[in-house]
């Protein structure tokens, strides 16, 4: 099997980028993509955006209610925000890539970076798989005898699982593994929110 991810980060405040959104990305990308792909021969699942980094620092750090509405103010963690950005360089710097490592971190904390991501899969005498790995993840809930363990054997909402407990398989249209996961830590995240023990099993195929 062999695997070939992609993600290109362009900098939207680079010299000669136009001030509309987009800007020059697309064709940049393309002429990317067709310099590594020159005869067409990889079909590529591509996701694209901005890079976030900013959001995952963010906090409510005042919360108001004045009788007609409620209202809240969101910080940003700066040290949080200092530490997201520079981890992230030195993953870079541990594997392949064409970043100036020196000027990255200041051009991601200016927060007008724009990524797109190609992930294929291709296994040898078979179709390029789209969405990537194929697997699958479950949540386990350790105790089926009573409570909520019990329902989701009863109801048909799961299975026994094959050690102890009951198993909610994650649902989705495809054999991703990436989504699949999410599905599971999405799931089990509520229901520990609701006091319910739970784990997220995961296994590529």
């Amino acid at each position: 099997m062999t695997i070939a991810t992609q993600a290109f980060l362009f900098d939207a405040d680079a010299e000669g980028v136009p001030s509309y959104y987009g800007g020059v990305f697309d064709p940049a990308f393309l002429q990317a993509l067709s310099g590594s792909d020159p005869d067409g021969t990889t079909i590529t699942r591509i996701l694209r955006g901005d890079l976030p980094v900013s959001w995952l620092c963010q906090r409510t750090v005042a919360v108001a209610n004045d009788g007609k509405g409620q209202s809240s103010t969101i910080g940003h963690d700066m040290e949080l925000y200092r530490t997201v950005i520079w981890d992230l360089a030195d993953a870079f710097a541990g594997q392949w890539n064409t970043l100036n490592l020196e000027t990255f971190p200041i051009t991601l904390a200016r927060k007008n970076v724009y990524c797109i991501t190609a992930t294929p899969m291709k296994i040898g005498g078979y179709p390029v798989e789209m969405e990537g790995l194929c697997g699958w993840a479950n949540v386990r809930i350790p105790d089926a005898r009573r409570g909520f363990g019990r329902w989701v054997v009863r109801s048909g909402a799961g299975h026994r699982h094959h050690r102890s407990g009951a198993a909610i398989y994650a649902s989705h249209d495809s054999q991703s593994f990436d989504r699949a996961v999410a599905y599971a830590n999405a799931f089990a995240a509520v229901l520990k929110l609701n006091g319910l023990e739970c784990e997220v099993e995961s296994r590529l195929d």
